[in-house]
């Protein structure tokens, strides 16, 4: 009998997955416009993308890792107190570009994205940037010598630290560089992170917490000549829509094409369509030369 069972189990897993999936045409799901753009008072110039949604089966993601773009959109910007400017498309960027001055982000104010298309399709969003706050943001760092004359463990410890505010819904990202200050190599040199969905934070739900955040970086591949380099410690504060858009981009691509694991759902604030448009304020800061 328990022979018999485990047969009947058997043809009812392989006969399921011998199952023809449905055909996303069978559906009639209709193209949506997915729209990106993200806007902050320190850029000096604003870009967004606008594509095409696809079917997430039918086709493999090897096939083309981007979605359609579209190219001949209409894409208006337009601030709280009336005013608008138009995105051009830039064929060798392939985004929408708009010079800042044409449309000065400023803080606080809220801002509308609105994106139509010569087939009738139309989407917009709304987002508001973030006002300036004393975060008392720090960037502290120490070199840690080599272990037994190794160069190879060579490294740096780069100490993080601000002050969360009394308010709540406060969102943050922070990255960082290293700048070498001269020789050979000097100039902005982004070191390749392994922050991942860590280097993003909230203050819900845990006011004027005091933010630190530490890392240790290899300095293997980086080369002084005998001079000092600095840090540049970069930390913005997000609206609440770059923040959900952005975490659940990065638990995504932990999860990865795992057909085993739970799929996440990325937010989206785009109306008619997907994406996310949001804001952010941006704060830089730059530590003490660290001389070897």
């Amino acid at each position: 009998m328990k022979k018999l069972a485990y047969l009947l189990f058997s043809l009812l897993v392989f006969t399921g997955c011998r199952e023809k999936l449905i055909d996303t045409t069978d559906l009639n799901i209709p193209e949506r416009l997915v729209v990106g753009c993200f806007i902050s008072p320190q850029d000096d110039t604003l870009y967004a993308t606008v594509t095409l949604s696809r079917p997430l089966y039918g086709q493999s993601i090897f096939d083309d890792w981007q979605h359609p773009k579209v190219t001949n959109a209409t894409v208006t910007i337009r601030s709280a107190n009336g005013n608008s400017a138009v995105f051009s498309y830039n064929v060798d960027l392939q985004r929408y570009l708009l010079p800042a001055s044409a449309m000065p982000i400023v803080a606080g104010q809220t801002y509308t994205l609105e994106v139509t298309t010569p087939d009738g399709k139309r989407a917009d969003a709304q987002c508001t940037v973030p006002t300036p706050a004393n975060f008392q943001f720090e960037v502290l760092g120490s070199l840690v010598p080599p272990t037994n004359n190794d160069p190879f463990s060579r490294a740096l410890n780069v100490d993080f630290r601000w002050q969360g505010q009394p308010d709540k819904n406060r969102f943050y990202r922070l990255n960082y560089a290293q700048i070498l200050e001269s020789g050979t190599w000097a100039g902005e040199y982004w070191q390749n992170t392994f922050l991942g969905s860590n280097q993003f934070y909230a203050d819900t739900e845990r006011e004027n917490k005091r933010f630190r955040v530490f890392e240790r970086i290899s300095l293997v591949f980086t080369t002084t000549d005998g001079y000092g380099l600095r840090i540049k410690g970069v930390l913005q504060e997000l609206d609440e829509n770059s923040y959900r858009y952005f975490t659940s981009v990065s638990k995504q691509l932990e999860v990865g094409a795992d057909g085993f694991s739970e799929p996440v759902v990325i937010f989206s604030n785009v109306n008619n369509g997907l994406g996310c448009f949001g804001a952010s304020y941006q704060y830089t800061l730059l530590s003490d030369t660290l001389a070897f």
